[in-house]
């Protein structure tokens, strides 16, 4: 089959380029996750946490937002430990399990392949099998049963194959009396009644972030929208960091009240810090407000907490850079951007850019014999 199929010889090809396997980067993202969960071993990091937790362990080649492991399995540990891995496990054990003493009960004799009698159990229960098997294979680099489309898929898949057990034995053929059929459907109606109350509220709160993407960058009205949709889901850290960059980009334009709203954009990006302690970007954006009302001797803590969350990203790198430029140490910050352009030669255009300035302003201080006394030009 592999030899007639020209998609699988194409992609064959495509995987194994230059003559090895293009992992497309996956191995490089797959240590951090291991690390990930030999420091959380048994509780994991939090569910759907390790895209926050990556950037702390990023290798410097790999400059991309991951999002997932693109493995389930290190996923789940590095989300949910040991603990959740196994709960994980015992479902596709149980379901093993089952299979296995109820396969003899729907599987025909060869003589019956020609029979009308009997019905598609073994059919479904073999194809269903193997499809499953197929999403578990390919789990291993990918992030399938993050997919909201397979993972249903999958638990249908589960549900119609474990139901298949009764065909085994006469103990599931049992009914139910009234107070059971009640109890059942009120832990049926509990957590479908608080999904129903989550699902309305992100569906608000995306409504309001979809209208904000289509409205002008840093706008009044764009600010506008974007509260909204913090007031539907306050806890939400990306909603308050992009209320407090509206406030810190209309700050930056200058205006009477151009103080004002710096304090606005400082305490929103304060709130995002709260609501989300791994995002660098919040902690790199406090301390440029800082830079910003004349407050720099208060901001270094914050550049360096977001060089600790992301010690090799490029951007993050090269803002701190930016607060080395805006204090006048341009010799540091000239270090700080021969950094980042060692993690991002190309594509780069922060530190490029300001790499140069910072090499022009040292340059001119050579020249006027001032040495590293280059002070800033300010605003």
């Amino acid at each position: 089959m592999f030899t007639k199929s020209q998609a699988l010889q194409l992609r064959w090809r495509q995987v194994t380029a230059a003559g090895r396997v293009d992992d497309d980067m996956r191995f490089a993202i797959w240590a951090p996750a291991v690390k990930i969960w030999r420091e959380h071993i048994w509780l994991g990091a939090g569910p759907d946490h390790f895209d926050w937790r990556f950037p702390a362990y990023r290798p410097d080649t790999v400059q991309r937002r991951p999002n997932r492991v693109h493995n389930d399995y290190l996923n789940t540990l590095a989300d949910w430990g040991i603990v959740g891995a196994a709960l994980v496990a015992s479902v596709w054990i149980v379901l093993a399990l089952m299979l296995w003493k109820t396969w003899r009960y729907v599987r025909r004799l060869p003589a019956d392949l020609g029979a009308r009698k009997g019905s598609g159990k073994f059919a479904f229960v073999w194809g269903a099998s193997l499809g499953l098997a197929a999403i578990l294979a390919h789990s291993f680099v990918d992030f399938n049963l993050h997919v909201p489309a397979n993972a249903f898929i999958v638990v249908v898949l589960l549900a119609l194959l474990s139901s298949h057990i009764r065909f085994a034995t006469e103990r599931f053929w049992v009914g139910g009396g009234l107070w059971a059929k009640v109890v059942a459907t009120c832990l049926f109606l509990l957590p479908a009644a608080w999904l129903f109350e989550q699902s309305c509220s992100r569906s608000v709160e995306s409504h309001w972030q979809a209208r904000a993407a289509r409205a002008p960058s840093f706008s009044t009205k764009q600010l506008a929208l974007l509260e909204k949709a913090f007031a539907a889901e306050p806890k939400n850290g990306l909603t308050a960091r992009g209320i407090a960059e509206c406030y810190r980009v209309q700050s930056a334009e200058g205006g009477a009240n151009y103080r004002e709203l710096g304090l606005k954009a400082l305490e929103g990006f304060g709130l995002a810090m709260k609501l989300n302690p791994l995002d660098p970007e919040s902690s790199a954006r406090y301390g440029w407000c800082l830079d910003w009302l004349d407050r720099s001797g208060e901001a270094w803590p914050y550049f360096s907490r977001a060089e600790e969350l992301d010690p090799n990203g490029y951007l993050t790198v090269a803002k701190v850079g930016l607060h080395f430029e805006e204090i006048g140490d341009f010799a540091a910050a000239r270090s700080w951007f021969e950094r980042s352009l060692r993690l991002q030669p190309a594509n780069n255009p922060i530190a490029t850019s300001h790499f140069r300035v910072a090499i022009e302003k040292l340059t001119e201080a050579a020249k006027q014999g001032a040495g590293s006394g280059v002070t800033s030009t300010g605003r």
